[in-house]
């Protein structure tokens, strides 16, 4: 939960900038996240294994980003992975 925090702390920035990202937290129930916060995990229950079309595909490569990973690191700064 300390990770949380320290992403409250840029919440504004993070979604007042038109990123279009939405903001996933790992190992909680959506009940327990602050507005604005989605369940990773509750994602991943809804999640299909069947094939993605290959239209939606189209133009992605294994460069693109996917997501980006807040890190607490190992200085105890958080740090953003990619």
């Amino acid at each position: 939960m300390e990770l949380l925090q320290a992403v409250q702390e840029i919440y504004d920035d993070i979604s007042n900038n038109n990123f279009g990202a939405d903001i996933y937290v790992q190992g909680t129930a959506q009940t327990d996240l602050p507005e604005g916060f989605k369940s990773f995990d509750v994602l991943m229950e809804k999640a299909s294994d069947a094939d993605i079309d290959p239209k939606v595909r189209t133009g992605i490569t294994h460069y693109d980003t996917l997501n980006y990973i807040f890190t607490s690191g190992t200085t105890g700064n958080s740090e953003n992975k990619r």
